[in-house]
């Protein structure tokens, strides 16, 4: 019988170029039940503008705060406009401010910086 060979596909959970570098403003809760499910907005210094990955519900990626804390984020859009990360999370409002604080660089913890999907 045949055999077949897929090459993995490395996926980056934060797309090149854009920095997730939280500005001075807060972070903050969007409700809107008629145009999306409930979302948070976190403002971030201008950078590489990414809608990816688009859509609710994506996989989870945990991200790395302020001395060390990690949010486990649902990533809506990564740099809307060049300046704003809009994800999901079960985290509350309270625990995600005072992870992603002002000036903060976020960033992908450990091993899921790439993962290989096969």
């Amino acid at each position: 019988s045949p055999s077949f060979t897929f090459q993995p596909t490395i996926y980056r959970a934060v797309p090149k170029g854009v920095v997730l570098k939280r500005d001075s403003s807060d972070c903050i809760l969007q409700v809107n039940p008629t145009n999306h499910p409930d979302r948070f907005k976190c403002f971030i210094e201008q950078t590489a503008v990414s809608g990816l990955p688009g859509g609710h519900d994506n996989n989870e990626v945990p991200l790395v705060g302020f001395e060390g804390c990690v949010i486990n984020v649902r990533p809506v859009t990564w740099a809307w406009d060049g300046n704003g990360f809009i994800f999901e999370s079960s985290a509350s409002l309270a625990a995600i401010k005072d992870c992603f604080v002002a000036g903060q660089l976020i960033t992908v913890s450990g091993a899921a910086q790439s993962s290989v999907f096969e």
